[in-house]
């Protein structure tokens, strides 16, 4: 019962597009720069290959969620914020396709 109540309240809660892995990898992209961090020194904390980290942020590679926590901890941040940037980011594509229902 309590799966379907949190599941009934985070639907009612969404108001624009679901953001997808490409505007995750953005996010997290955005946020590594602001921290002035270079891809291989985020993959090194995070544990992650460089690879796999320029995988995420340049073409939306869909991450698993160990590595996602793995990448939230090395750029100490909520997983919350980032997700909160990577819909902020669907929306402002969504509008600028034209799309303004949202």
């Amino acid at each position: 019962m309590a799966l379907n109540r949190c599941k009934r309240n985070a639907a009612s809660a969404l108001t624009g597009p679901v953001p997808n892995s490409k505007q995750l990898g953005v996010a997290i992209r955005e946020r590594r720069e602001d921290q002035r961090l270079t891809i291989e020194e985020l993959a090194t904390e995070a544990g992650v290959d460089t690879s796999y980290l320029s995988g995420i942020e340049r073409l939306g590679r869909n991450p698993s969620w160990s590595k996602l926590t793995k990448i939230f901890a090395a750029l100490k941040i909520d997983a919350s914020e980032l997700i909160e940037r990577a819909e902020q980011i669907a929306l402002s594509e969504h509008r600028s396709d034209g799309d303004l229902t949202a």
